[in-house]
């Protein structure tokens, strides 16, 4: 019998549900899918590459991009290494702490994403 006064049954969000018996069950479609698939995360630096691919972006929109609702002081460390690998560079590199500042790929950022990309294409093979 159920003593506590917390319903058998509630959901907490979109992701998680708490089910009778106190079971804590995760719905997660990232894990679904491809059993063979890299279990490995995508690095933050990869993301950050990837996003920058299109376009140039300003610190806000790459955290938005990777759902963050704010400019995390990780992603401020991987911006900050990803200029010193010469990978990304400002777009405004007189003004560094400029309102308008955004980030794009250099030929070194690129010629990296296309390297991974044809490393996937032959890992699929």
């Amino acid at each position: 019998m159920n003593t506590d006064k917390t319903p058998p049954h509630i959901k907490l969000d979109e992701k998680m549900e708490v089910s009778d018996g106190g079971r804590l069950e995760l719905e997660n479609p990232a894990l679904e899918g491809d059993p063979g698939a890299e279990s490995q995360p995508e690095s933050l630096k990869d993301r950050v590459l990837g996003l920058l691919i299109a376009s140039s972006r300003g610190k806000s929109e790459i955290s938005l991009s990777l759902g963050q609702k704010e400019v995390s002081g990780q992603l401020n460390k991987v911006i900050r290494e990803l200029l010193a690998e010469q990978k990304i560079e400002m777009t405004i590199p007189e003004k560094p702490n400029s309102r308008l500042q955004k980030y794009q790929l250099t030929e070194k950022g690129r010629d990296l994403l296309e390297k991974q990309t044809k490393e996937a294409g032959a890992d699929e093979k």
